[in-house]
């Protein structure tokens, strides 16, 4: 998505010293300050496989169709040498942080846990590299481990200080490592080698319907020389030659080209690399009573989502469960009769009135896909779940940010305007954090 492109890019040139001027009229366009010395350095350094930083980029978009419209924007994307550039350099200074070890806390959990995260590429036999994948996995105090989305990361919020009591977890590397391999490492390769697979047969076939085309014809034509020779043409010699040559150069260049396609099939895990580790604790407001209310409650969470799918398939849709994905989202939705698209947010409250509360990364998923984003609120949880008037794009509410958990919060009031409340007992009251 563009917006989540220009969040990256805005925050990283924040952090980098890259001034930034928005551009009036111009939808996710800038005028951009001189770049640092460091970038051009990483630039020239060694793995740069990408053109050349330009000496200055005076007008930069994310939004593709600006940069069609008016020549004197480029249009920054993923593989932009600009882009890649600053992601490289922050990614090169975080994982010296992440390799030292780095604290969290997390608001919604109650024990601590140790994070690794790690990453692992598929190559073929050629030696190019089809696909890299984050992975994490989480060791708790007992040592049991589990895998977890490396999204959950950015509901963390960092330690301003090293606390200065740490649980006592340990974690074997080797066991990590095994454990990863056979918990995702080998469904991870699977998944790119059916994939793979599937491509490389439509080549294989279309290689061999080319060839055996080309040396059908070529054959074709050295036939009509050897039946001139045997009808007594002295001159056909040369061609023949010639001709035979051709032929055996499309022989060896199919051979060469399906051995080649061979080496792309043979696949394997290489590079797997332990990123970092963190701590991640259990926030130290989390006991406070303004901020109790906020962490949610599973019986409760889990009534919503029946309520809310519940739902969405009464209005005929495809419904698909993906909040273990930590997207930003509980729920993708799609209408196949009209093709509508929601991404849902579901939030529940026990009774008819009280506290949601909106991670960060919810809140940026809401801002990026105001499109298709939803928020759907079931109240009595507890009693009756009663799903309210689903929200959509709920980034143009006046949320108020909570800096102490890194939350945000609405009023009832704010909600009022787009809803039609069915509760008869009691008034829909909400705040969100």
């Amino acid at each position: 998505m563009p917006e989540t492109v220009a969040r990256f890019f805005r925050s990283a040139a924040d952090y980098l010293g890259i001034e930034m001027k928005e551009v009036r009229e111009r939808e996710l366009a800038f005028r951009l300050g001189r770049l640092p010395l460091t970038l051009y350095e990483l630039a020239r350094g060694e793995g740069w496989r990408l053109p050349p930083l330009a000496k200055n980029y005076d007008r930069i978009t994310f939004e593709r169709r600006t940069g069609e419209e008016d020549p004197r924007f480029e249009w920054i994307t993923p593989g932009h040498p600009l882009f890649e550039a600053v992601r490289r350099k922050v990614e090169e200074d975080a994982l010296s942080h992440l390799q030292q070890g780095v604290v969290f806390y997390d608001l919604h959990r109650g024990a601590p846990g140790l994070l690794e995260l790690y990453v692992a590429c598929v190559a073929d036999g050629t030696g190019k590299i089809l696909h890299q994948r984050l992975f994490l996995v989480e060791t708790s105090p007992a040592g049991e481990r589990r895998l977890r989305e490396p999204t959950y990361l950015l509901d963390l919020v960092p330690a301003e200080e090293t606390p200065s009591e740490l649980p006592g977890i340990t974690v074997n590397r080797e066991e990590s490592e095994t454990f990863l391999y056979q918990r995702a490492l080998q469904s991870f390769l699977a998944e790119v080698m059916a994939e793979r697979q599937k491509d490389l047969n439509l080549v294989e076939r279309h290689v061999r319907l080319c060839f055996e085309e080309l040396i059908r014809k070529r054959d074709e034509i050295l036939n009509r020389h050897l039946l001139a020779k045997e009808q007594g043409d002295p001159g056909v010699n040369g061609l023949i030659e010639i001709e035979s040559q051709k032929l055996l150069e499309l022989q060896r260049r199919r051979d060469r080209r399906l051995e080649e396609l061979k080496r792309q099939r043979a696949l394997s895990l290489q590079g797997l690399q332990r990123l970092g580790v963190a701590l991640v604790l259990p926030h130290p407001a989390r006991a406070l009573p303004e901020v109790s209310c906020l962490v949610p409650d599973p019986a409760t969470e889990r009534r919503a989502m029946e309520a809310a799918i519940a739902y969405e398939q009464a209005r005929g849709c495809r419904v698909e469960d993906v909040h273990a994905q930590n997207l930003g989202y509980d729920l993708r939705s799609l209408n196949p009769e009209t093709g509508e698209l929601r991404l849902i947010e579901v939030k529940g409250l026990g009774g008819a009135t009280g506290t949601i509360c909106l991670t960060p990364h919810e809140r940026r998923g809401a801002e990026d896909r105001r499109d298709v984003y939803w928020l759907y609120v079931v109240t009595n949880c507890d009693t009756r779940p009663t799903l309210q008037e689903p929200i959509p794009d709920p980034a143009r509410l006046p949320w108020h940010e909570v800096k102490r958990v890194d939350h945000y919060r609405l009023t009832v009031d704010a909600l009022t305007p787009p809803m039609q409340i069915h509760e008869e007992d009691a008034p829909y009251e909400v705040e969100t954090e």
